[in-house]
């Protein structure tokens, strides 16, 4: 049986600068990799090494015949089903683009120059 490898700060070093640069490449560059073989994956962008699930193309397939419309018009209807989901008014219910766009709102609402939170 051998013996777990050591860690010395002079290896651990070594380890570190290699991930640096790897982490540092441009995504630019990595585009230039061979479509054959795996595709480096960026684990600061939180990505999916497996791509999507079979369910969630399905369900852009069938998006796609309504993808000339504004999304607008079933916003009433999914506010009173999380609404209710919730047991809450629909009036307590607010819809975004994703979680950056209701945290914008939130900051801009509650946080600043004589507010308080």
């Amino acid at each position: 049986m051998t013996p777990p490898p050591t860690l010395s700060r002079r290896s651990f070093g070594r380890l570190a600068a290699g991930f640096t640069a790897a982490t540092a490449l441009p995504w630019k560059g990595l585009e230039a990799l061979p479509a054959a073989g795996p595709r480096p994956i960026r684990l600061s962008a939180n990505e999916n090494p497996f791509g999507p699930a079979p369910a969630a193309l399905d369900a852009i397939r069938v998006a796609f015949a309504d993808a000339g419309r504004y999304p607008d018009e079933t916003a009433d209807e999914l506010l009173a089903l999380v609404a209710r989901m919730h047991g809450v008014r629909p009036e307590q219910v607010l819809l975004g683009a994703g979680s950056g766009e209701i945290l914008k709102w939130a900051a801009a609402t509650f946080a600043g120059p004589g507010k308080m939170l």
